[in-house]
């Protein structure tokens, strides 16, 4: 088993939610949306003998989020003007990383079943996640290109191993600031990164990214408690 660097990209704020500071500190059932996203991964890490870190990458609200949480993960910046997955392969302790959007929630066996597949990106086919803004395209090799509004969903969570960490490091392509999650996994696929897909099950993955959805996130958090 592969000792993981865990990676929260805490930035992007979504339209019409900016006012309400970051996603990571809201309330739900109880907890802030952070501490379900921690409370996650350790359900995921039980009794596994691996090492683990968990990094949080923000570039607002890094105070608030600090005095909250600096006691349980490590809070890095991209005070550098550097994208977030960059800051994330450069802070990361280990060569096998998982990504996860703020946003992002999933339950305990869609977590667990990527711990260990390789570089690969999340999927869905569920027609209720409509509001996912990026899909993907695949073949037998397995991930071909991602880009707007393709139907093959992509969860904003993704998996690298050590060659995909080191190709965004020593590539300057890779690092700009303002390049999006698709964008940097479509340059490693241009670079004959090999990555696959894996499809998360219907209802056990949702992503928050707009206040309708409070009463939405609050029944997939109960549902699967950890």
């Amino acid at each position: 088993m592969n000792d993981i660097s865990y990676v929260i990209i805490a930035c992007y704020p979504d339209r019409g939610m900016k006012y309400r500071g970051s996603k990571s500190l809201m309330e739900f059932n109880g907890s802030k949306l952070l501490q379900h996203q921690i409370d996650l991964i350790i359900s995921a890490q039980k009794y596994l003998k691996n090492k683990y870190e968990i990094i949080l990458v923000c570039d607002f609200d890094k105070l608030k989020i600090h005095k909250a949480f600096g006691n349980q993960i490590k809070i890095v910046s991209t005070e550098d003007r550097t994208n977030p997955v960059f800051t994330g392969c450069a802070e990361a302790k280990y060569n096998y990383l998982i990504f996860m959007d703020y946003g992002c929630l999933c339950n305990t066996k869609l977590l667990k079943s990527i711990q260990k597949v390789g570089p690969s990106v999340v999927c869905t086919k569920d027609l209720g996640l409509s509001h996912l803004d990026v899909g993907c395209i695949t073949s037998e090799r397995g991930l071909e290109h991602m880009f707007l509004g393709l139907d093959h969903k992509f969860t904003n969570m993704f998996v690298l191993s050590s060659t995909e960490k080191q190709a965004i490091l020593q590539n300057k392509g890779c690092h700009r600031h303002n390049l999006l999650y698709f964008e940097i996994l479509n340059i490693l696929i241009e670079n004959n990164c090999i990555i696959s897909t894996i499809n998360a099950p219907n209802n056990s993955f949702y992503y928050f990214n707009h206040m309708r959805q409070k009463n939405g996130i609050s029944k997939f958090i109960k549902k699967n408690a950890h």
